[in-house]
């Protein structure tokens, strides 16, 4: 993907998006997605899920979402390669923040187990 105007062509985006589970946020149907992006460009993520038509949760920038306390947006892993004379490869593992919030969740393997 990419986003530009006529005095500026933009760059190429790549996210590749990978659906983890479906359930309801707030009474409203929602999908949890790894988002891996291939690129780094400002705001990619949500530019990426809003064009695709499924904005992130609270995201009010790109969809107007202002009932959410916040972009349900977050980091699980965080990877940063150091120099080894500092401290080298730093990985950094976070919880589920969502868990808990979504209501009737149900992953992709038990839905495919279900529909065979």
């Amino acid at each position: 993907m990419c986003i530009g105007d006529v005095n500026n062509a933009g760059r190429d985006a790549f996210t590749e998006v990978v659906v983890l589970s479906w359930g309801k946020y707030m009474g409203k149907e929602v999908t949890k997605v790894l988002l891996l992006p291939k690129t780094g460009r400002r705001h990619q993520l949500r530019v990426h899920l809003a064009d695709a038509g499924h904005p992130i949760v609270g995201d009010y920038t790109y969809c107007g979402d202002g009932e959410a306390p916040r972009m349900m947006l977050h980091a699980w892993r965080l990877t940063m390669k150091l120099p080894e004379k500092m401290c080298g490869k730093q990985v950094w593992i976070a919880d589920d923040p969502f868990k808990e919030l979504l209501e009737e969740e149900e992953t992709v393997k038990e839905l495919e187990a279900a529909t065979g």
